[in-house]
């Protein structure tokens, strides 16, 4: 091997050393992005509770033929948006944008929109078997241009 090839060849080595350590720290921050989160995902104020409508929902009306909606019946779909949007919406541990359709199982879910610039938003959605809970959450601007304590 000359010496023009080893050349080469230790600057391939070194970048793919370089990428895998990038890759490495790309995934161990997001991880410990995600446990920050949810650590300083903000206390609620003030519960309120969203009924969910008697719909049908409009994904379950277009399965194919043949399969067994009774399986459904566990579960609910919820649909949510903001205004603005492309707000940060948490349900319980899990994190989306706005807006969304999510099919989730009945019960009860922790609920929060936020946005910087826009006040929290907190509440509980309940989600009714075979039945859509549709919000519409118009965000009002905050005030005070520090953000509130345990935001994330």
């Amino acid at each position: 091997m000359n010496k023009k090839t080893k050349i080469h060849l230790l600057f391939f080595i070194s970048l793919a050393l370089c990428i895998a350590l990038i890759t490495v720290y790309i995934i161990v921050g997001n991880k410990s992005n995600n446990i920050n989160n949810q650590i300083n995902k903000p206390q609620p104020q003030q519960s309120e509770r969203v009924p969910s409508t008697t719909q049908q929902p409009s994904i379950l009306n277009k399965q194919p033929s043949g399969v067994d909606l009774t399986q459904e019946k566990t579960k609910g779909i919820a649909k949510i948006d903001s205004d603005p949007k492309d707000a940060d919406v948490y349900i319980n541990d899990l994190a989306y944008k706005s807006p969304l359709t999510l099919s989730l199982d009945a019960g009860e879910y922790d609920f929060w929109i936020i946005k910087p610039g826009y006040e929290v938003y907190q509440s509980v959605i309940v989600i009714e078997p075979g039945q859509t809970t549709e919000l519409n959450i118009k965000l009002n601007p905050r005030q005070d241009s520090d953000p509130p304590e345990g935001a994330p």
